[in-house]
């Protein structure tokens, strides 16, 4: 009788316990993990590592239980995400964020996602694991002055009039594909070619320093380079051409005072190429009076007592007067 007394306690004893076992197995895991709401993070092109504010780290008040306490790891949420992230202790949920690839600053300078923390569960299988909320990441991808500047135009050309000091006489301009402010940004030019009288300032404006002579020079050839804010030299240098116009004086142009005729062989054109400079000043009407004269006096033209049609016909002297009028 003793015997299956001590039993029945046994069995009832084995029953209590594992009932309480089968409570406390129950209430192993009984918390989610926790992360922050809002991250912001900065990576840098030629890097991977993510640095983050705050720093990532999960919280699990099931801490310091095994598996249930300890976080497993950190699941990223959204289409073409180039990072990852990863756990480095899973007693305290420390982890990071790293790039998975090579970013680019030039096709994409933010990225934003979201992400979930993970315990590892009731046991080794991960068994009844937890997930955290869903926090918002934003990272910045950081520039590298990469690119260097480059001229819209191969070749640059100018003229300019002899005797006179320009302000501007004409811009050049360079530019960068780097994605941030600081390393797109054209910060200096300046003229290669030595001891010529111009200058170039920030902007890309050129001026000559001192009156130009067509007598001394009659085209400039320069050669001209960029510099982004972040020091990098343009990848070519360009080439800018200023030619010298002699000083501008209003007159006719294009004929010589000149001209060889022999009487009776009819009409010569005197002066087919001529034509008045007028130096873009106004003009509103023009009288011009054109006079020949022969230089064979003796001949037979040294008299005045010919009527003027005779004298034409013997001589081929003859009186001209037109007025032009602008169109």
């Amino acid at each position: 009788m003793r015997f299956r007394g001590n039993k029945r306690l046994a069995s009832a004893v084995g029953l209590v316990l594992g009932l309480l076992c089968a409570v406390e197995a129950a209430k192993v895991n009984k918390h989610k993990p926790w992360i922050e709401t809002t991250y912001h993070g900065i990576v840098t092109e030629n890097d991977d590592k993510v640095i983050l504010d705050p720093p990532l780290i999960a919280l699990d008040k099931d801490a310091p239980l095994r598996y249930a306490g300890e976080i497993c790891g950190f699941r990223i949420h959204g289409q073409n995400v180039p990072f990852e992230a990863v756990v480095l202790d899973k007693s305290t949920g420390e982890g990071v964020i790293r790039a998975k690839e090579k970013l680019d600053c030039e096709l994409q300078k933010e990225h934003t996602f979201t992400i979930q923390a993970y315990d590892c569960g009731e046991g080794p299988d991960g068994a009844n694991m937890k997930k955290s909320h869903k926090a918002t990441v934003h990272i910045q991808v950081n520039d590298i002055n990469e690119y260097s500047p480059v001229f819209k135009e191969k070749t640059y050309k100018a003229t300019v009039i002899e005797g006179k000091k320009y302000d501007s006489i004409l811009k050049v301009e360079a530019v960068d594909a780097d994605c941030s402010f600081q390393f797109s940004q054209i910060c200096s030019y300046e003229i290669v070619t030595p001891d010529v009288p111009f200058t170039i300032d920030k902007d890309g404006f050129i001026k000559n320093t001192e009156k130009l002579t067509i007598g001394k020079e009659h085209m400039y050839k320069l050669t001209v380079t960029a510099y982004d804010c972040g020091k990098n030299r343009a990848s070519e240098d360009v080439l800018v051409k200023i030619s010298i116009k002699p000083t501008c004086k209003p007159s006719w142009q294009g004929f010589n005072k000149r001209t060889e005729y022999e009487p009776g062989t009819g009409s010569l054109a005197l002066f087919p190429s001529m034509h008045l400079e007028t130096c873009d000043v106004p003009i509103t009407s023009v009288w011009a009076s054109i006079e020949l004269e022969t230089n064979h006096i003796g001949k037979g033209c040294d008299r005045d007592t010919y009527s003027e049609k005779s004298l034409h016909k013997l001589c081929g002297k003859y009186i001209i007067q037109h007025k032009v009028v602008p169109s």
